[in-house]
């Protein structure tokens, strides 16, 4: 089409409203506020390779030369700005269309196509058209919804639409925790958990094994309830992935993880009222053209039917694509004949995915309850309680909790010895009291149950690196990554393995892969922070640190800032961000420990610095009640205690922590802070050496000031306590 203004391109439109669920008309232009949130929509419009052109039927419009950027950039909009008075926010559609290069203005037909699909969006969403979604379904990171035919107001035909948000890793393996019990100082680096089992939703994230191997992207079945309902539709798309993993060399794989697939299945759910629909589309990836698609009702006690109907639906497409025999795929079993547990269960785990706090793993806990009164032979939920009670121990340390957790792991067992998951969470119990023979046991169980499980291959490498067999960790690890190739968690428990063997380099190769993946994980940019300080680079630590907290405030986060700001001298912002941390998990002895050592060099701050530390020879001691003899809580101990000049404490703790276990970096790094302390600089410097033979950063080493004047006959390395 020709304008008056000069020839046409085709180019990415991004449309803005800025409404209220109650108000239509724009607020954008209209108040001070407005102006100030257009020059921050500006402002990450450019950041992105946008600009903004002529306002006419929008309160924002901007033009980009990729949908991709376009739509990372309302992603991030949307995640920066969000809700900026309750019940209104920002309405964005993004459409390809053409527009008049000469005189920067767009063309009408698109501009009005892009107004009417922002007006017809809720407060706070993204809607693409289809011509857009065929440029960016494919790229990792994005979680896209299927909408159907619409028909926006004023357009006169229905288009095809899809919301877009930031995708989140639904799997039970996306919970995090710490980077084991081993940092003095970094005390909770946050890293992939092994304390939940991935036996439902992605369980069989794997490559082919032969030739005749096939692929199926699965994008997670997306709630489109009135009433957001995540839970059940979370649970649909697990129950789908088991059942179509049962199919011989057929393998489950996330969408735009970047791993191909010739097909990928995609679909929402919403359940009102005790009634259900389901609507799905089978997409084949190389054209694009779409194979089958339905829209399902039902009760919603025929949850299980509905699932059943699903997957079959893919095995028929795949009779026809592939060759598959429809009879090959095998009726899932039920995990459970009632609805209202079934329910309790998958709102539990929804708790036990979205943080690691008190908060959230008590109210996983009463839902795993409710789940098992209403049925108290659902294996699954037993299993799910014993993972909830195992991180409320986590949090709160009381040793109640522990053998609560074991109560329902057992139970889980007794019901189904066959359930992997059990297994797992068993494992993960045994590993976090210390009992590793009988974790690895469960491990192996787990995984001959669930050889396509690469979270159990996970789980089992780590376990073999706190036994010391290296080696045979990578491998593991190795493995579980070329099982799992799409799979952002199994980087990053590599990238721990590399974190522990002082491997630094390659463990921010691994954490930057996980990024790759998953571009807001604050949890991967903790770590990340945490292998540049180990590196001594702190300028990149603190730059991660900042960008991680941008995104979401965690404990590792706090904690690791507090590291950063410690080694820089700023004690005081160290203190602080050690607070926040205790505030978070009040029942960690490190972050105690940590504040105290900040506290010391402050001045005023020594009745602080005494009540900081006595504090953390009590959480220390009640590790001890759970783990006994564990040697590096106990050369923490010691440290404590060297602290408070409790000499005799100190010194018993810290002959008790090198007779035993003595192979880990920390119990020696902390042998020689006490040594020091205590006036014994000799030992402190045969217990350095052996800290930095082990892997001691010497970076961390040269700017602690607890370490000032000993000289290090390793690699001619001198200490004199630089801050």
């Amino acid at each position: 089409m020709n304008t008056p203004g000069g020839h046409q391109r085709l180019a990415v439109l991004l449309g803005i409203r800025y409404g209220c669920r109650d108000q239509s008309r724009p607020l954008l232009p209209a108040t001070p506020e407005g102006s100030r949130l257009l020059e921050r929509i500006d402002r990450l419009v450019t950041s992105h390779f946008g600009r903004r052109v002529a306002l006419q039927r929008l309160d924002y419009l901007a033009l980009f030369p990729l949908s991709l950027d376009a739509v990372r950039a309302a992603l991030e909009l949307l995640g920066e700005i969000g809700e900026a008075a309750p019940g209104c926010g920002l309405q964005i559609a993004i459409h390809l269309g053409d527009v008049a290069l000469d005189d920067g203005e767009e063309d009408p037909a698109a501009a009005d196509l892009v107004s009417a699909v922002t007006s017809f969006a809720q407060p706070r969403s993204l809607l693409i058209t289809q011509a857009v979604y065929e440029q960016i379904w494919d790229k990792p990171g994005l979680e896209i919804v299927p909408l159907g035919n619409r028909l926006p107001p004023g357009v006169g035909h229905r288009i095809f639409l899809y919301a877009v948000m930031q995708r989140r890793e639904r799997n039970l393996t996306s919970r995090l925790v710490r980077i084991s019990r081993r940092h003095p100082l970094l005390t909770a680096l946050p890293l992939l958990a092994a304390t939940l089992a991935g036996a439902y939703l992605y369980r069989h994230l794997n490559t082919p094994r032969s030739p005749e191997a096939y692929y199926i992207a699965l994008q997670p079945f997306v709630d489109l309830s009135a009433s957001r309902q995540d839970t059940f539709s979370e649970g649909f798309s697990e129950v789908i992935a088991t059942q179509l993993s049962s199919l011989p060399n057929v393998y489950v794989v996330p969408a735009g993880e970047g791993v191909a697939a010739p097909l990928r299945l995609e679909g929402g759910l919403s359940a009102e009222e005790g009634s259900i629909r389901v609507q799905y589309r089978l997409v084949r990836t190389t054209d694009g053209k779409v194979l089958d698609a339905a829209v399902l009702d039902g009760l919603r006690d025929e949850i299980f039917q509905l699932q059943d109907r699903v997957a079959r639906a893919v095995v028929k497409v795949l009779e026809t694509e592939l060759g598959m025999e429809e009879n090959a795929l095998e009726k899932s079993a039920r995990p459970t004949d009632s609805i209202p547990a079934y329910d309790y269960y998958l709102q539990g785990i929804t708790y036990l995915r979205q943080n690691l706090s008190r908060q959230a793993a008590l109210a996983a806990a009463r839902l795993f309850e409710q789940a098992t009164r209403e049925d108290p032979r659902f294996a699954d939920a037993w299993a799910g309680l014993c993972m909830a009670r195992w991180q409320l121990y986590d949090n709160v340390q009381q040793e109640q909790y522990v053998t609560l957790a074991r109560q329902a792991c057992r139970e889980a067992l007794r019901l189904d010895p066959k359930l992997a998951l059990a297994h797992t969470a068993l494992g993960m119990l045994e590993w976090g009291t210390g009992r590793l023979e009988e974790a690895k046991r469960s491990f192996l169980r787990a995984l001959e149950l669930d050889p396509k499980d690469a979270y159990n291959l996970r789980s089992l490498g780590r376990l073999l690196e706190s036994q010391g067999a290296f080696e045979e960790a990578e491998e593991t690890f190795r493995k579980a990554i070329k099982l799992a190739p799409g799979m952002w968690s199994t980087y990053m428990a590599y990238g721990a393995f590399l974190f522990n063997r002082g491997r630094y380099e390659e463990a921010i190769d691994a954490f930057n892969t996980v990024l790759s993946l998953t571009p807001d994980n604050s949890w991967a940019l903790t770590n990340l922070s945490a292998a540049y300080l180990h590196n001594g680079n702190f300028e990149n630590a603190s730059l991660a640190l900042q960008r991680a907290q941008r995104i979401e405030k965690n404990y590792g986060g706090y904690v690791n800032a507090g590291a950063v700001y410690y080694y820089l001298g700023r004690y005081k912002e160290a203190a602080a961000m050690y607070r926040e941390a205790i505030r978070l998990v009040p029942a960690d002895h490190r972050t105690w420990g940590s504040l105290a050592e900040a506290l010391i060099r402050l001045p005023g701050e020594e009745a602080a610095a005494r009540r900081a530390l006595e504090q953390a020879i009590l959480q220390a001691r009640k590790r001890l009640q759970v783990v006994a003899e564990e040697s590096e809580t106990l050369a923490g101990i010691a440290w404590y205690a060297a602290c408070l000049d409790r000499r005799k404490e100190a010194l018993d703790a810290l002959r008790q922590a090198l007779s035993g276990d003595s192979t880990g970096m920390y119990v020696h790094y902390f042998a020689a802070r006490t040594w020091r302390r205590l006036g014994f600089p000799k030992e402190a410097q045969i217990a350095l050496d052996q800290a930095l033979r082990l892997g001691f950063p010497p970076a961390l080493a040269k700017a602690d000031p607890e370490l000032e004047g000993l000289r290090s006959s390793i690699e001619g390395i001198i200490l004199t306590g630089t801050q």
